[in-house]
């Protein structure tokens, strides 16, 4: 089975899946017992993915209502890159192994490291939910791995901490559904079945997230974030999307008060040698005082030691920085030209004055703000920030609370 054909499967049973749990909560039989409704979110995104050794399907968002799911694929990578960030070790041991159907691991924390590394993962507020934690040795490099005989597994709620190079990672996978990559459409489509099968005795339904505290919705927030920009085979767009979904997260760390995804803007009046049609910035940020500033996304770049080259005095930015802050620039000069500022604020009600140009990329393990403040010598209308400090920026006034189950 291809990829393509998986995730199509995969959208129909969960759409139909979540269309029926929100038609049992409307009717009331979601109920707590004390009579009490609300606190579900249902997922917005499924990840698809085609691995050597499996199919799999992860729930991603979370969202008080319910929209038709949207499809985000990947493939060749081996599983598990897909679940731990790191590539497989051949002839490494790994901590568990799924065999034949139906085996899984639900609420619990798997780490290669021992508690010593409990202020690394300080940047991984989910992790403080878990209550099982089993911790290991770096020994033991590999996660999963598969037996011959293997069908279905399933991820529920699961923590992956890995460390390699001094670098630790945490994923969290909320919820992610496991397939032998030799599995028929219509064993898929049983297997599915079986999955989102209504419970009888009280056991929580499948996708569904219970959320009753502002402080579980963030963290939960920020480890699906978190998930997207240590993954370099995700795609820009995706975290665009998910971001536009959560626009809490941009919006109260960068201090503005409303945004507009994805605009598209005609050149109207442009200089001779200019070819462009239209400019599409990922995102138009309302400040304060009204008026617009431009914001662009880049992914993590985990496949980079560092966000600028050079000594000191030739402090500079890589290519791939580089490339986003050009973008930006030739978004703030459409503005310059009065038809174009003109055109922008009729269709999308933007004005700009001295519009700060914002490139979000990088993280913690590549960013040095020291560097980062020296390549921007000479450029007060630009800022440049990483995914991490965003993170830690918008997780800031829950920093003295804990995440609770």
């Amino acid at each position: 089975m291809e990829i393509e054909r998986f995730a199509i499967i995969c959208k129909r049973a969960l759409d139909q899946h979540f269309k029926n749990v929100r038609d049992a909560d409307n009717n009331g039989y979601l109920a707590a017992e004390d009579g009490s409704r609300g606190g579900i979110f249902y997922p917005t995104t499924i990840l698809c993915a085609k691995t050597d050794e499996a199919f799999s399907v992860e729930l991603v968002g979370a969202s008080e209502k319910t929209f038709p799911l949207k499809i985000k694929k990947y493939s060749k990578l081996s599983f598990e890159k897909l679940v731990s960030y790191y590539e497989k070790i051949e002839n490494s041991n790994a901590k568990f192994k799924f065999a034949r159907k139906g085996s899984g691991l639900i609420n619990i924390f798997i780490a290669n490291v021992d508690e010593s590394n409990e202020e690394e993962l300080e940047r991984f507020p989910i992790t403080e939910k878990f209550k099982t934690k089993i911790f290991g040795n770096r020994d033991v490099q590999n996660t999963f791995s598969f037996n011959d005989d293997f069908l279905t597994a399933r991820l529920s709620n699961t923590v992956i901490v890995t460390c390699r190079d001094s670098i630790l990672r945490a994923r969290h996978i909320y919820e992610m559904l496991i397939f032998g990559n030799e599995i028929t459409e219509d064993e898929l489509q049983q297997s599915l079945s079986e999955y989102l099968e209504f419970p009888s005795d009280g056991d929580p339904i499948l996708g569904i997230q219970k959320i009753n505290k502002d402080i579980d919705l963030k963290g939960i927030k920020i480890s699906y974030l978190h998930n997207m920009i240590l993954r370099n085979e995700i795609h820009e767009t995706t975290i665009g999307d998910y971001l536009n979904e959560n626009k809490d997260i941009i919006l109260n760390t960068l201090g503005h008060t409303r945004s507009i995804y994805e605009p598209t803007l005609n050149w109207i009046e442009k200089t001779p040698d200019n070819t462009d049609k239209s400019i599409n910035p990922d995102f138009l940020l309302q400040r304060k005082d009204g008026f617009y500033d431009i914001c662009d996304l880049k992914k993590g770049l985990v496949n980079k030691q560092n966000l600028t080259k050079g000594e000191r005095r030739r402090r500079r930015f890589i290519d791939a920085v580089n490339e986003g802050i050009a973008q930006l620039d030739n978004y703030a000069e459409y503005f310059t030209f009065e038809e174009n500022a003109k055109h922008a604020e009729e269709k999308y009600g933007v004005r700009t004055n001295n519009p700060v140009k914002i490139l979000i990329v990088g993280n913690m393990e590549n960013t040095n703000d020291e560097e980062v403040k020296q390549a921007l010598r000479g450029r007060p209308d630009l800022l440049v920030i990483d995914y991490d400090s965003i993170i830690s920026m918008f997780l800031a006034n829950i920093t003295n609370e804990t995440i609770s189950n």
